[in-house]
């Protein structure tokens, strides 16, 4: 490469992309950036910390009151507004350093090959992590004996559902209408009086207007008439977020506005509607039809469903801890039917799913003693990649190891050191 050509603006970009001294910063980066979301994540939680610092693209602010006390320092709340790399934008940083400068500039030469293989794995594996975060579906599948499922709900993505249960589909195929969060976890309100956004869509003879999305909430009877957004007696009632957001139940106002101009107004609540104690949603009629309105989790479709025969636990002795506990179940796809056995260390794993005994429930409630138990369900299509990149790793450091003991002894051997 020429003089000209190595100051030239374009070269100087790439050298420095494939630069060692960008992948020491961007490790660490990593470092800063694991150790930050570690220590917040006492306090906001997993899903939370995890969202803040490795799924963004750039990191706003650093709760420094959070990080001392999870080192048991006393502090007071103090945020501290900064601007950093999010642990996607480094990743992806990191992957073309190694595509550039570990696999397209490096010498490549028998004395390499090893060095080389343990550069893909590395670019493979944040691949496997690419592809991971943007593919793949987590839930959840709680059954009791008994019982039998082909849906799981997802940990933490939520959803209104619109479904006509009356009368129903003609194939007998349930079928809905879906708003992601996306749309509508920013109408939290304001001082304006509340934010709200209108959804339509041809199949449906009626306008469903959000307002008011509150991220953690319940239903309570309103005193008077002070609450302009009450319905039926019932409003919103704000609760302070949970570090965990699964314990989080939202609840969002809803309006269903006809052609003809009539309105009919309700609550939507993660758990229930606002006028019942069972999780049921809001149903309205619309044209003669009768609609399911529903705030919850995304669910997704099993291509098997799965029944629970028995559930079994071990206790550790003289204790009520769970040492083991095994679900008994029958995998059914279409008129096929199999046994399967589903412990703490033994999912199931079939057409691409991955089924892992998650926990259980004791329902002591009468006397029932009703046993549930709860799979943790994942698609993931990168689901062995990481394996392989390990595989891939080992192989080439072997390589490099082997080829370095070769030359050393090589060099080493009496004859190549004539006196």
């Amino acid at each position: 490469m020429s003089d000209s050509t190595s100051k030239s603006i374009p070269a100087r970009i790439y050298l420095f992309l494939c630069s060692f001294g960008l992948a020491t910063v961007l490790l660490i980066l990593l470092l800063i950036i694991t150790l930050l979301g570690t220590l917040e994540q006492v306090e906001h939680g997993l899903f939370n910390s995890q969202a803040k610092y490795f799924d963004s693209m750039l990191i706003w602010s650093i709760d420094v009151g959070a990080c001392l006390r999870a080192m048991s320092v006393p502090a007071k709340d103090f945020e501290l507004p900064v601007i950093l790399p999010g642990g996607y934008l480094v990743m992806a940083i990191f992957g073309l350093n190694l595509l550039l400068g570990g696999l397209l500039r490096i010498r490549k030469n028998p004395r390499t090959i090893g060095v080389v293989i343990a550069h893909f794995s590395m670019l493979f594996m944040l691949i496997a992590g690419a592809v991971s975060f943007s593919f793949k579906k987590e839930g959840n599948l709680a059954l009791i004996e008994g019982q039998t499922g082909d849906e799981f709900q997802s940990f933490h993505n939520r959803v209104v559902e619109i479904e006509q249960v009356d009368p129903p589909p003609s194939d007998g195929k349930r079928k809905a209408l879906v708003i992601h969060d996306d749309a509508f976890e920013d109408l939290v309100p304001d001082s304006s009086g509340g934010k709200a956004r209108t959804f339509t869509h041809s199949s449906l003879p009626f306008e469903l207007v959000l307002k008011n999305y509150q991220p953690n909430c319940e239903p309570k009877r309103a005193e008077g008439t002070e609450n302009q957004e009450a319905v039926d007696g019932y409003y919103l009632q704000a609760k302070a977020l949970n570090p965990t957001s699964e314990q989080n139940i939202d609840g969002v106002y809803a309006v269903v506005k006809e052609k003809s101009g009539a309105e009919q107004k309700g609550i939507l609540w993660g758990f229930a509607s606002a006028m019942n104690t069972a999780p049921l949603p809001w149903t309205v009629k619309v044209d003669g039809k009768t609609y399911a309105i529903d705030l919850g989790r995304q669910r997704w479709s099993l291509p098997f469903s799965v029944r629970l025969d028995k559930f079994d636990r071990e206790l550790h002795p003289g204790t009520e801890r769970a040492r083991k506990f095994t679900s008994h179940i029958t995998k059914i796809n279409g008129t096929h039917e199999e046994k399967k056995i589903i412990t703490m260390n033994e999912p199931l794993r079939d057409s691409g799913y991955v089924l892992f005994q998650a926990s259980f429930s004791m329902d002591q409630s009468g006397g029932s003693g009703i046993k549930q138990s709860v799979f943790a369900v994942a698609q993931n299509p990168s689901d062995h990649w990481p394996l392989w990149s390990c595989v891939a790793a080992a192989i080439g450091l072997l390589i490099h190891f082997i080829s370095m003991l070769g030359r050393f002894m090589k060099r080493s051997s009496p004859t190549s050191n004539p006196a």
